[in-house]
């Protein structure tokens, strides 16, 4: 049976640790939490996460054209206590004027980052896999940690 709201933006996050190392949470967005709170990722394992938030566009009388605004951000960080890696990803929209009197366009913009830090830092990296452009704006964000050269 599937629990999820059909009206909430839904965040799929999939990391691969391609590390030798076991990495355990170590703080997570706590304005979006994960729904599926995974404490330790194993070596050489892949591990999914899922998100929720509130996918509602500002409701302003005075539209600001041109200018993002965010309707999703969330981040989560693991540590294998050398190094700490940090996933975030943040969903933001702007309106762009249209010509005559037709009703703006809404522009989302799907932000994706990876990052270590520590002693020995891993290389991260992320990208999107699926992007929804019609509410309410779901969509899957893939990333990996794998040992530097």
């Amino acid at each position: 049976m599937n629990d999820t709201d059909p009206n909430k933006l839904t965040f799929l996050l999939q990391i691969t640790n391609a590390t030798d190392s076991t990495f355990w949470l170590d703080d997570a967005s706590p304005k979006h939490p994960p729904l599926t709170r995974i404490d330790k990722i194993l070596p050489y394992q892949t591990v999914f996460m899922l998100f929720e938030g509130d996918p509602h566009l500002k409701q302003d009388i005075v539209i600001d054209y041109d200018i993002k605004k965010e309707v999703f951000n969330t981040y989560i960080c693991y540590t294998n206590y050398k190094q700490k890696v940090r996933f975030d990803t943040t969903l933001s929209y702007c309106y762009r004027q249209m010509a005559g009197h037709r009703a703006p366009k809404v522009e989302l913009f799907w932000d994706t980052n990876a990052f270590s830090v520590g002693a020995d830092p891993i290389t991260c990296g992320a990208a999107l896999e699926n992007e929804n452009p019609v509410y309410p704006y779901s969509y899957k964000m893939i990333a990996f940690m794998t040992p530097s050269a």
